[in-house]
């Protein structure tokens, strides 16, 4: 179960999430690793909507940290 776990986070995170971004924002940065997304303090907003937006047809609220760059606020 735990297994099958990650891979439908990591399946989310990257097939779904950082695609559908990445399609639509074609020069947004990103890196992706393990279970974590990296990218600028500016593209944030973009990631955090991309999640919720697929995420808003499941049952339970989806959790996740953001965390800006040292030094910025």
């Amino acid at each position: 179960m735990i297994r099958e776990l990650r891979w439908a986070e990591l399946r989310l995170a990257i097939e779904t999430v950082t695609a559908g971004l990445v399609s639509r924002i074609p020069d947004v940065f990103v890196i992706t690793l393990h279970d974590a997304i990296y990218t600028t303090d500016a593209s944030i907003g973009d990631f955090v909507n991309e999640f919720e937006a697929a995420t808003g047809n499941i049952s339970f609220r989806m959790w996740f940290k953001v965390e800006l760059a040292p030094g910025t606020a």
